[in-house]
């Protein structure tokens, strides 16, 4: 459980004051030998819009607690850096701060403090939610609904979510890009992500996605999307991009 590093005074009988001392200060959200691969989100069962509150908590909750649960389970997969150093070459620490609004802790500094100096890091700051005005739950809702739903308008998931549609649009671009990356990167080592090969025939072709508004309009002057396919013959290994 999260607790406030600072000190803490209780009044006793007599009405005079007497200090508590704070719980130690936390310098990671997990243990050290609890952080894995970020591949090992694979093994977790299914990811989905109905079970990730359990995994990040409810995202009506706007409690620390809660939020350090999130926390919790980023830094345990790397998706944010579960300890820090200062560039004064001190340990960072995690504090409460109602003044990141969305997040609510932050890394600070002791060392800088007691220099008289304040030295203060986002959580989110060199991942991939880092700049990002957003719940960190709000977005991994709407990659959920990407991957489930990809039929699904940008104003239909903007309304739903609250947020703009350039704001989904920006998204579901990320989105795209971390797919591709993570294609690559598994191909690399994975014979049965690569296609073609000695004897193997591959077809290749592209195509442009475009929709009508009740089926009607110049086709030629409405926004398309152009993909580009490949086809393994024979094994029904496929691969295709966003142009």
């Amino acid at each position: 459980m999260y607790h406030d590093p600072s000190y803490h005074f209780q009044k006793s009988d007599n009405s005079s004051f007497r200090q508590r001392r704070s719980p130690p200060r936390m310098y990671r959200f997990v243990p050290a030998h609890y952080v894995c691969p970020v591949e090992d989100l694979l093994n977790l069962p299914e990811l989905n819009s109905r079970n990730i509150d359990f995994y990040i908590g409810d995202i009506d909750d706007t409690s620390v607690e809660n939020s350090r649960k999130m926390f919790d389970f980023l830094a345990t997969y790397g998706l944010i850096d579960n300890e820090r150093v200062c560039p004064c070459g001190g340990q960072l620490s995690i504090s409460r701060d109602k003044s990141a609004k969305h997040d609510l802790m932050e890394w600070r500094c002791n060392d800088c403090r007691k220099r008289g100096t304040v030295t203060k890091v986002s959580v989110r700051k060199g991942s991939f939610f880092q700049n990002m005005n957003l719940p960190i739950r709000k977005l991994f809702h709407i990659a959920a609904e990407w991957i489930e739903n990809p039929g699904n308008s940008l104003e239909s998931v903007a309304q739903s979510w609250g947020v703009n549609k350039n704001t989904v649009s920006e998204l579901h671009e990320r989105f795209r890009d971390l797919t591709h990356q993570w294609f690559e990167r598994v191909a690399k080592d994975n014979v049965d992500f690569v296609l073609g090969g000695r004897g193997a025939i591959v077809e290749i072709d592209e195509t442009s996605l475009f929709k009508a508004k009740h089926n009607r309009g110049r086709l030629l002057l409405k926004p398309t999307q152009w993909v580009f396919g490949m086809l393994e013959r024979g094994t029904g290994k496929a691969y295709h991009i966003f142009t």
